[in-house]
Order: C-alpha cells, then sequence, then structure tokens
C-alpha cells in the first residue's frame, strides 16, 4: 500500500532490518509511537482518513518539541550538504 521506503533481496533482510531499526531509534521514540498510532488508523474511506489526519496531527504536535527528536535533527539535519 505505498508504506515502503525500500525494498531489498530476501539475503539482505536482516541487514536492512538492522539498519532501518537503528534510524528509527535515532529518531527517538515519540516520532516512532505517533507514527504507528496514525499509521493504525488510517484507512480509504474520507471518515476513516479524516479520523487519521487527526489523530496524525495531533501526535505530531505531541513530539515537536520531544528532546530526542530535536537532538536528532540538530545532529542529522545539515541544509548545506543537501542539493535543491
Amino acid at each position: 500500500m505505498m508504506i515502503c521506503d525500500e525494498v531489498v533481496p530476501t539475503g539482505q533482510m536482516e541487514d536492512a532490518i538492522a539498519r532501518n531499526t537503528a534510524q528509527m531509534l535515532r529518531a527517538g521514540f515519540m516520532s516512532t509511537i505517533s507514527n504507528r498510532k496514525a499509521l493504525r488508523v488510517g484507512q480509504e474511506p474520507l471518515p476513516t482518513y479524516r479520523r487519521y489526519m487527526a489523530t496524525y496531527s495531533r501526535q505530531q504536535c505531541l513530539c515537536m518539541y520531544d528532546r530526542a527528536l530535536i537532538d536528532n535533527l540538530e545532529h542529522s539535519w545539515q541544509p548545506q550538504q543537501r542539493r535543491m
């Protein structure tokens, strides 16, 4: 359902899982928990989508000032190295 960030051959699954898990942990638990809650609510019908967006927006607000998320952004976000 277009939720995949990466597709890997079967033999590379363990490495991909370890790499993606480490990335999620660096982002902080609030971000992961918020995204999980929002994905769990999201479905196709419009009323359900509205619930999903309300949940997602609320969860994003709750984690916006999470110390782990801020630390991760300060460490990882380097706009001078991004290509436009």
